[in-house]
């Protein structure tokens, strides 16, 4: 089983969309409409969720590294956002970049 865990900018989350494959999950995603204005990023996770794992699939970004842990990508977001704060506002680009170059 798989789910989708969606992260805020500020690395918040939630789990949603559950199903038996990956593409399931990706089709719900797309289909997601704006319920889920604030967790813009997507992540395809193992169901049930462990932070400890790692992510399975991200349908949207260019991550350079395929195996992301959790714990360690949601820590990226807080970091960044916190960096953010500090230096005034971003583009969302710049954001991304920012989370990928810390990752990489």
């Amino acid at each position: 089983m798989y789910a989708c865990m969606l992260v805020s900018p500020d690395g918040d989350y939630v789990i949603t969309y559950e199903a038996e494959t990956v593409s399931e999950v990706v089709d719900k995603v797309m289909d997601r409409g704006s319920k889920w204005f604030f967790y813009p990023y997507e992540f395809i996770v193992k169901y049930p969720f462990n932070p400890n794992g790692y992510v399975v699939d991200h349908p949207y970004y260019n991550f350079k590294k395929r195996k992301i842990k959790i714990s360690r990508l949601l820590q990226t977001f807080k970091d960044v956002y916190a960096s953010m704060r500090e230096n005034g506002d971003i583009t969302v680009d710049d954001y991304i970049d920012m989370i990928l170059e810390k990752l990489a």
